[in-house]
């Protein structure tokens, strides 16, 4: 069961990446409901050693997707940044820090249509 969600998580993560996903369309609906779930999955586990984190989980790893997934929303006009937020914040807190830097560089990496994510940091 968790590799499947882990596969599910990744694509819903690669998903949020179209610029013309919307809220209002059913796989928006999803995307945005699979990215939330995957913000509170217990994987990865925070480990002393992950702190020195040097190579990847081998298969998707659950706040990393959710993370990469809900940034990308972010950036999308179309969603509200007010129910991204929540999650966002509470993953720049997080234990594991590969988690937080699925988002420290996708906040600091340029992009064409820039919206105000500066209340993460």
């Amino acid at each position: 069961m968790h590799a499947a969600f882990a596969l599910l998580l990744e694509a819903a993560s690669k998903s949020a990446f179209v610029p013309e996903l919307t809220p209002e369309s059913k796989l928006g609906a999803f995307v945005m409901r699979v990215l939330d779930t995957g913000s509170f999955t217990l994987w990865p586990e925070y480990t002393p050693e992950a702190d020195r984190f040097e190579g990847g989980y081998g298969t998707p790893s659950g706040r990393l997707e959710a993370a990469e997934g809900l940034m990308a929303l972010a950036r999308n006009e179309n969603f509200d940044l007010e129910k991204i937020f929540p999650r966002l914040q509470a993953l720049t807190k997080d234990a594991v820090p590969s988690v937080r830097f699925q988002i420290a560089r996708r906040k600091l990496r340029p992009h064409s249509n820039p919206r105000p994510t500066t209340r993460l940091l």
